[in-house]
């Protein structure tokens, strides 16, 4: 199983396995920029995903020619979903590295799939 770097509320590092990673701040392997300023972590709330996220999501993908084909796979999905729980657009996310990207896809999908 991999491990996720996160913060804990008061700022430090825990280890805490990707499946139970609902809520979190995710740390930046290389930071990004969002909207012409450097980013070194980003907060998400997994749990804040509901049905309508999910339809705004998948409807976002859609206008831009992307259609999902298996969902529990299908990173670009996952990272779309992730910019609906932190607020950022498709092309932000987009804008992440390679590392990054694939990491909070991972997040995503490991959420959506855990089994109690």
């Amino acid at each position: 199983m991999r491990e996720e770097e996160i913060k804990n509320e008061n700022g430090a590092e825990v280890e805490q396995s990707a499946e139970s990673a609902a809520v979190g701040t995710y740390v930046f392997k290389k930071p990004t920029k969002i909207d012409g300023e450097e980013v070194k972590e980003i907060s998400y709330d997994l749990t804040l995903l509901n049905g309508g996220a999910i339809r705004r999501a998948k409807a976002e993908l859609t206008r831009r020619g992307y259609h999902v084909a298996v969902k529990e796979l299908d990173e670009v999905y996952h990272t779309a979903l992730f910019a609906q729980v932190t607020g950022l657009t498709i092309d932000n996310v987009d804008a992440f590295s390679a590392v990054d990207y694939m990491e909070v896809a991972d997040i995503v999908r490991n959420f959506l799939t855990a089994q109690d």
